[in-house]
């Protein structure tokens, strides 16, 4: 096993994750967004029947979490209607 005792200055590192890619309109929209209000997103639709669901609502409702914490919402919670579609509203 190789091993190298380095200074912290010698230090070379990647960052982690990726860089957000998040809608400036999506984000622009949840600003306006009031206690009691509910923004429905029916351009984000997606088939409850396809093999993906499970996965793709993870992936659309991290999206819609990241424009609402950009918006300046804390919390919020993503509802999804049976026919697919994401709802959120802040929490």
């Amino acid at each position: 096993m190789d091993i190298e005792i380095i200074s912290e200055s010698e230090v070379v590192f990647t960052k982690r994750g990726r860089k957000s890619n998040t809608d400036p309109k999506m984000v622009q929209a949840f600003k306006g967004l009031k206690k009691g209000q509910v923004a429905r997103l029916t351009s984000m639709k997606l088939d409850p029947n396809s093999d993906t669901f499970a996965k793709d609502k993870a992936r659309v409702s991290a999206q819609i979490r990241s424009a609402m914490t950009e918006a300046g919402f804390k919390k919020s919670s993503v509802l999804w209607s049976p026919d697919g579609v994401p709802q959120v509203r802040p929490a």
